[in-house]
């Protein structure tokens, strides 16, 4: 049987890397200039704040290593390390594409007082 923490941070790992998955696509579309009307922009400090964010939990899901108790329970944790690792690579890219969107747009001008 697994371990109340393992089925915590497997389904951790699944909605993550679910919600990843979505995150690519609405920037995508926004970075061909259908920008969604309901997200505001986010900022370089936001998406590095995101990011550190992720690397930071999967640092975390990795540094779990209780000795595998059976061959399925071996098998899931596999499946989570794979999924916490999809979902690194989806917010780097998610963070690529954001980066692309944030240098497209123009500069925000300092306001002039007259």
């Amino acid at each position: 049987m697994l371990i109340g923490r393992d089925t915590l941070v497997l389904v951790a790992v699944r909605l993550l890397a679910a919600a990843l998955a979505i995150a690519p696509a609405t920037f995508a579309a926004a970075a061909a200039g259908a920008a969604p009307a309901t997200t505001a922009p986010l900022t370089g400090n936001a998406v590095l704040e995101y990011l550190n964010a992720t690397i930071d939990w999967y640092r975390r899901v990795e540094s779990l290593d209780a000795p595998p108790v059976n061959s399925q329970e071996l098998l899931l944790r596999a499946t989570v390390r794979e999924d916490a690792r999809q979902a690194v690579r989806l917010a780097l890219r998610f963070a690529r594409a954001q980066a692309a969107i944030l240098e497209a747009s123009p500069a925000t001008a300092p306001a002039t007082v007259p």
